[in-house]
């Protein structure tokens, strides 16, 4: 008796550890359109240009990322000193931030030149216009009040 108990509740704590893993993605289409997102409906000219714009805000940015890289690593290796200079720390951070900054303006305008691309980012991203989620409440708000 002891040794099916225990198997009943070995099995059922597998089953409870398994079942998100197979919910994770009962909505989207089997086959090799699985994890595509909203790419696998464009046509192959349309796939081609999205590649190409692709590669295009990559190249722009290469150099910032590159520099942005450099910093993290930087960054790093000051914060592992045994003796750790709070001031260039400072700097270095901020130098960090900025560029971080002018890679996400460059991707703001990406994604808002090319929106047929994008559509999956229209109400997260936060560089985007909100005008048709703006009444929608947001995780642990309240309702907006209707309008009179």
């Amino acid at each position: 008796m002891k040794k099916a108990l225990t198997i009943l509740v070995a099995l059922a704590v597998a089953v409870c550890f398994s079942l998100p893993a197979l919910a994770a993605d009962a909505a989207k289409a089997p086959g090799p359109e699985r994890g595509q997102g909203y790419h696998h409906k464009m046509t192959p000219e349309q796939r081609a240009e999205y590649k190409k714009v692709k590669a295009d805000f990559l190249n722009d940015t290469m150099a910032l990322r590159q520099q942005l890289a450099a910093k993290r690593v930087e960054l790093k290796t000051l914060l592992a000193q045994p003796t750790p200079d709070g001031a260039k720390i400072k700097a270095v951070a901020d130098e960090k931030v900025d560029l971080l900054a002018q890679v996400m303006k460059k991707y703001n305008e990406y994604l808002a030149k090319y929106p047929q691309y994008f559509k999956r980012y229209k109400y997260h991203h936060d560089g985007w216009d909100r005008k048709a989620d703006k009444d929608r409440p947001r995780r642990g708000q309240p309702p907006a009040a209707p309008a009179n």
